[in-house]
Parts: C-alpha cells; structure tokens; sequence
C-alpha cells in the first residue's frame, strides 16, 4: 500500500517543478506525517550503560551487543560493501554529479557510512 502512494508521490513530484526549498518541505512533510523518522535516538550509552527504544538492556544483552557490534565492524563483506558504496558515490558525486540534488545525496551516502563506522568503533 506505501509502495503504491510513495510511487504515485514521486511521479507528481516529479512532474512539479518544485525549489529545492519547497522539495525539502514537502519530503519533511511526507516523512513526519508517515511517521518514517524516528523521534529520539534508538540507543543510548550512558551510566545506566546501554539503553535501546528507551529499554536498559540486561548484562548479556549488553555483551551480546557489543559483541555483535565487533563482528559487524571486522566483517569482511561489510568493509568491500562499503567501500563499493564509497567508490560509487564519489564516482556518482564528483565525477556524474549535473545537479547540486546528485551531489548532496553522494554526500549523504559517504556521512552515513561514516556514521555507521563511527558508532561501531565507540561499542565495539
């Protein structure tokens, strides 16, 4: 059912020719009234130790976590993947980017990464 209104969204987005300030609008619109992001954040380290959904995980939740979080940061598929992703949106970013919409979005993909390789170091 989304798929089907997310597709017809997208088709009259398209169509429109919509400022970036009036895109940037209307996505944060569709996000928040779809409930797609996430109003806090989803874990959280601190003297409690680590919380997930606002849940303090038990001692062998915790372990299982950061033990999950360490095999997921050494994980060779993981590390190729990602500097595929990383080579595809330099690529797509510097070397295709015809609109200022290609490039932030290669950008949004390299913080992301980032991101994810940041919060890994810091649990696991």
């Amino acid at each position: 059912m989304i798929n089907k209104i997310t597709e017809k969204l997208i088709k009259q987005f398209r169509k429109t020719n919509l400022s970036l300030e009036d895109r940037v609008a209307l996505t944060t619109v569709l996000l928040d009234k779809l409930q797609a992001l996430p109003l806090e954040s989803t874990f959280i380290i601190d003297s409690k130790g680590i919380s997930v959904n606002g849940k303090v995980l038990e001692p062998e939740q915790v372990i299982n976590f950061t033990e999950s979080c360490a095999a997921l940061k050494d994980n060779f598929a993981r590390k190729v993947i990602n500097e595929q992703i990383r080579y595809l949106s330099v690529n797509m970013g510097i070397h295709n980017s015809l609109s200022i919409d290609t490039l932030m979005f290669a950008k949004a993909a390299l913080w992301c990464l980032s991101q994810e390789e940041e919060l890994l170091s810091k649990i696991a």
